[in-house]
């Protein structure tokens, strides 16, 4: 038994060896041919990433030259609308042939014109020409690379065929490495069966068996070779494992490839759409411009209108430049507004918005006190009423806001001697206390003649204020505690009935501006200065029923601060 086993058990560990030799060698192999078509691959890639980059620019080119032959087929057609405007000027005008009449300056005019845009016709023919020339040559060029393009995908299609040769050698390698793996347990099972049978003489007889040995050598090398054979296994699992990710990765690629390639031969249908769009719309215009010639030579040729036609067609050619002068003068007005509009639109811009409103408030409020302080006949009070502000402190002269440029207000003393003094020196010398400067454009004319309009109302408010303000000033002299709060209850009222007169006020001057402009539309913006009214008055009210002024007295003054504050107050309020 022993004899029987031997010769067959040193015979099979060079088998596998010689097997895990062979797959060796083919993994090598393998991984070479691997390492060349993904190289391959890669190249491929890249040439078609620059092939489909060169066909996107050349698509945008002809795009834009499309672009441009629809821009110069609008040309042609503006043109042509021009040549027929002028054919039928000619048709009017002109008048039979006469040898001994000298020609009308008007005809030779049109035919001056008309040989003008038969250059204009030449040289637009030749730009189309040359479009057309330039678009073939992109044309050639985008075949050119649609040729790359099947070029690109028949290598493609190559190295899919040598991915899917790897892949039936891998198939192949591991249906040998199976063979391998099931002879070698073959080679360990047949070790085994040796072994137990070696291992039973020896025990009958007690004695060492010549073989046995040798037989524990052959098994020792079997072993050997069997760990060998099982990492080398293993490192071809890896490999293989390996081989199977690269070709996930080609796969993956070659996906995005196709899809790049129909994407490119989608872009080139489109292009060779437009392109015969654009010859169809080169052999129209050609025709177009055949027709156009011949009606011109048929034009020349027939020369027959009367003169009454004729000299009809000057006056009206007369009017339209009349008109045509006057609209420019009506262009020119609207320009300057715009530009009048502009300027005042970005000094308002400028103006803080929140400081100006507040001190607005603060000045408005001592026009108040002022309007209230100002003697009427022989009831003034010598001593000024003393208003309270419970909600706020008093403002002192550096947190007070500036007002905007262009405006300077002469600052108001509380003391009512000053004010008096002050008041009694301003009608002297006849300056308003109010000082703004021409540039200021906010107060225009009509929003003057709309505030003077509103006087009546502001005096019959202004006597009750007045009259208001008188009895709390006696209240305030005679009272204790309890007249303080009705002083801040009344200043409270009169702050309220201020704002409300404010706002009724803009209201009516916006109301006003808004008719005079839809009244006058093409009226330029003028600007009057704040001294002066629009028709060189003093300002003073002349609407109808008010009854004329005389010297400025206490009232007046005070009507007059209030409505300086009104119109003080829109500004700011345009610029919202």
């Amino acid at each position: 038994m022993s004899s029987s086993s031997s010769p067959g058990s040193p015979s099979r560990p060079p088998t596998a060896e010689a097997d895990v030799d062979e797959l060796r060698r083919l993994n090598s192999l393998l991984r070479g041919r691997l390492a060349r078509a993904n190289a391959d691959l890669q190249t491929a890639t890249s040439s078609r990433s620059v092939t489909a980059d060169e066909q996107h620019r050349l698509s945008r080119t002809l795009l834009r030259q499309t672009h441009d032959l629809r821009a110069l087929e609008a040309l042609y057609d503006t043109q042509q609308r021009e040549v027929g405007r002028l054919r039928a000027e000619i048709a009017s005008f002109q008048e039979p042939s006469d040898p001994g009449v000298a020609p009308d300056p008007v005809v030779v005019r049109l035919e001056s014109q008309i040989r003008q845009h038969e250059a204009e016709f030449r040289n637009l023919e030749s730009r189309f020409d040359r479009a057309v020339l330039e678009r073939d040559v992109l044309q050639d060029q985008s075949d050119h690379l649609a040729e790359e393009v099947r070029l690109a995908g028949d290598e493609i299609e190559q190295l899919q065929a040598d991915q899917n040769d790897l892949d039936r050698a891998r198939e192949n390698a591991e249906y040998e490495l199976l063979l391998t793996e099931t002879s070698l347990a073959r080679a360990t099972e047949a070790l085994q069966q040796a072994e137990s049978r070696a291992a039973r003489p020896v025990e009958a007889s007690g004695e060492a068996s010549p073989d046995l040995d040798r037989l524990t050598q052959e098994r020792d090398a079997a072993q050997a070779a069997a760990i060998r054979a099982g990492g080398q296994l293993g490192a071809e699992k890896e490999d293989l494992q390996g081989y199977q990710r690269s070709v996930q990765e080609s796969s993956a690629e070659l996906n995005r490839l196709r899809a790049l390639q129909a994407a490119s031969t989608a872009d080139l249908i489109r292009t060779v759409r437009d392109r015969d769009t654009a010859r169809a719309d080169a052999a129209r215009l050609r025709g177009d411009v055949s027709d156009l010639d011949a009606k011109l030579a048929t034009a020349k040729k027939a020369r027959g209108v009367p003169t009454k036609e004729f000299e009809d067609a000057k006056h009206r050619l007369h009017d339209l430049e009349h008109s045509v002068r006057v609209l420019q003068r009506e262009r020119d007005a609207a320009r300057d507004a715009r530009d009048q509009a502009r300027r005042e639109r970005d000094l308002l811009s400028t103006l803080r918005v929140e400081d100006y409103q507040r001190w607005l408030w603060l000045w408005g409020r001592r026009l108040w006190w002022m309007w209230g302080q100002a003697p009427s006949g022989s009831n003034a009070s010598p001593s000024p009423p003393r208003l309270k502000r419970p909600r706020s402190s008093p403002v002192s002269s550096e947190s007070s806001p500036t007002p905007p440029a262009k405006r300077r207000v002469v600052p108001l003393s509380p003391d009512g001697e000053d004010h008096r003094g002050s008041k009694s020196s301003a009608e002297g010398s006849g300056a308003s206390p109010v000082d703004l400067t021409q540039d200021d454009g906010h107060l225009a004319d009509d929003d003057r003649g709309v505030s003077d309009a509103s006087d009546a109302g502001s005096d019959a408010s202004s006597d009750s204020h007045a009259s208001g303000a008188s009895h709390s000033r006696k209240d305030a002299e005679a009272g204790s505690g309890s007249d303080e709060e009705e002083d801040e209850d009344a200043a409270e009222v009169a702050d309220d009935l201020l704002e409300a007169q404010t706002l009724q006020a803009l209201a009516q001057s916006r109301s006003a501006e808004r008719r005079r402009r839809q009244a006058s539309p093409r009226r330029g913006p003028r600007v009057a200065g704040f001294g002066a009214s629009p028709d060189g008055s003093d300002g003073s009210d002349s609407g109808a029923g008010s009854a004329p002024r005389s010297a400025p007295n206490a009232d007046s003054s005070g009507v007059h601060r209030l409505r300086l504050a009104v119109s003080l107050l829109d500004p700011p309020l345009q610029i919202r």
